[in-house]
């Protein structure tokens, strides 16, 4: 049977920590950056807001992200995940 298609938010994903310690009370979205160019304008955001808070989890979203922009850049014209960190 094939998976009816939904629109919205909806729990189609269980979050299990790798250490095996998962609030019940988190809230977490998730984000499929392969097939999604909004997911990944998405973590771009993310890690543009948190840069200056947190440059390591910001370089490895740039770096990620790199993996599918450098085929199609349209998210943000950057060199490098170096050079987005100096914006």
């Amino acid at each position: 049977m094939s998976e009816q298609i939904q629109t919205g938010l909806y729990d189609k994903y269980t979050v299990i920590k790798k250490n095996g310690d998962t609030s019940p009370e988190a809230d977490y979205f998730v984000l499929r950056l392969d097939t999604d160019t909004h997911a990944r304008a998405a973590a771009l955001a993310y890690a543009d807001s948190i840069r200056s808070e947190n440059r390591n989890i910001a370089m490895d979203i740039y770096t990620k992200l790199m993996k599918y922009e450098s085929k199609n850049p349209r998210l943000h014209p950057f060199d490098s995940p170096e050079a987005q960190l100096k914006h």
